[in-house]
């Protein structure tokens, strides 16, 4: 069952955000009149949104809390801007890392025999000194 966002009582949002008209004004970058008029009629669907993640109740991420610039998990852990953005390249180099140590692994495990070819200035065969 889908909730139709604009259900949502604005004024309220703003008391489970912890917010009043004034520090909501300056959070979302509007005007407290703004503020005051989206109580009466319908706000934007992105300043529902921003309220909802502020307060932690937005749609899949309950109990994510975005404050002070950071994303504060269920279980504790802040999480700033650049490592949410990082955790792609961290996902990455665990994997390129593990690959590595896979071939390490592989070359130690085997003895690898190579035949050592030289060519002389007409690309003709020669032997390897010994």
């Amino acid at each position: 069952m889908d909730i139709n966002i604009y259900d949502i009582d604005f004024g309220l949002l703003i008391a489970k955000a912890q917010f009043d008209k004034f520090t909501t004004a300056d959070y979302l970058g509007v005007t407290v009149k703004t503020i005051e008029r989206w109580k009466r009629n319908k706000p934007p669907k992105i300043a529902i949104r921003a309220l909802e993640f502020r307060a932690g109740i937005a749609p899949k991420w309950e109990g994510f809390y975005f404050n002070n610039k950071n994303c504060t998990t269920p279980i504790g852990h802040q999480l700033s801007p650049p490592e949410i953005e990082q955790y792609f390249y961290l996902l990455q180099m665990r994997e390129d890392i593990g690959r590595a140590d896979g071939i390490k692994i592989a070359s130690q495990n085997k003895k690898h025999t190579a035949k050592i070819i030289y060519l002389d200035n007409f690309r003709r065969k020669k032997e390897a000194p010994r």
